[in-house]
């Protein structure tokens, strides 16, 4: 497993730091998850709303959608999804929890900015994000200096250039200052790609400071790669005075499967589930959010 690469913190100045850190995470989010049965048992007993596989429009070829103040327009590809690629078809639509997610962490009240986990330079990197790009449109205004990179399998890059392109020339139009958010496009697969690959793309001196994942684990076969994803991505960090920020945003389906996912997890990362009080409201009823940082 990665966990062997996740190295302990270095003493001195940068494992203070971390420790500051650590503790205002704790304070924040509470405590760990530390059994995976009985957090998603407590999930589970929640009234968890009926929203069918999660997709937004799986008929409609082309979605507005509101985020904020703005409109972004999402061009769908329903020829892929019901085509019997062997590999998944999944990415092709979008998901009910990628404009959720979008709304939340391109608002200033996220607590990710109150603390300063996120900041206008930020890196950024989006695991399986499919083909609408509405993540990094929405957060642009706040990252001005900021990198953002969209992976996912091959199958999905040419629609999502075209989302995220399209979209930021019309969000230009109605600016009278253009944006300056680096958003990049790279094929990953997890279960065939080295994380050094991102690291290569992002260049020397930049470290990825937030992993991002929106219902990216619906089956068991997906938890290992995902997981050994993550956990090498994060031990590509330098810096011993913080860590990589792992934040996995989930529609609750398979107790079976989120229990795998959490068992998984937990061999190689601290994980926290964002409270409630720290959650618009159509975050709180039939999703999951979590924190995690490679132990």
């Amino acid at each position: 497993m990665p966990s062997s690469s996740c190295a302990s913190v270095q003493d001195g100045s940068g494992g203070q730091e971390y420790t500051r850190w650590l503790e205002d995470l704790k304070t924040t989010l509470g405590d760990e998850v530390e059994d995976a049965a009985e957090e998603t048992f407590l999930l589970f007993t929640k009234e968890i709303p009926s929203q069918s596989l999660g997709f937004v429009d799986s008929k409609a070829i082309t979605l507005d959608i509101d985020v904020g103040k703005r409109t972004f327009t999402v061009q769908q590809s329903l020829g892929i999804l019901h085509s019997n690629r062997a590999a998944g078809t999944t990415g092709a639509v979008l998901w009910k929890i990628t404009p959720l997610v979008a709304n939340w962490l391109s608002s200033t009240e996220c607590f990710l900015w109150q603390l300063g986990w996120l900041r206008p330079d930020s890196t950024i990197v989006e695991l399986g994000c499919g083909i609408s790009g509405l993540i990094p449109r929405s957060m642009a205004p706040l990252l001005p200096s900021g990198v953002y990179v969209l992976t996912d399998q091959a199958y999905v890059m040419k629609l999502l250039h075209h989302n995220v392109f399209a979209n930021q020339k019309q969000q230009s139009l109605r600016r009278s200052t253009r944006e300056e958010l680096q958003i990049q496009t790279f094929t990953f697969d997890w279960e065939t790609d080295a994380a050094s690959n991102i690291s290569t793309l992002l260049g020397k001196g930049k470290e990825v400071d937030l992993i991002l994942a929106c219902d990216c684990i619906y089956n068991e076969y997906l938890i290992r790669p995902f997981v050994s994803t993550c956990a090498s991505l994060c031990a590509l960090r330098s810096s011993s005075s913080q860590r990589t920020v792992l934040l996995i945003a989930q529609q609750l389906r398979s107790e079976d499967v989120l229990q795998m996912w959490l068992d998984e997890m937990l061999k190689s990362f601290l994980i926290f589930r964002v409270p409630d009080i720290l959650l618009p409201e159509e975050l709180r009823n039939g999703y999951a959010i979590h924190i995690a940082i490679v132990r």
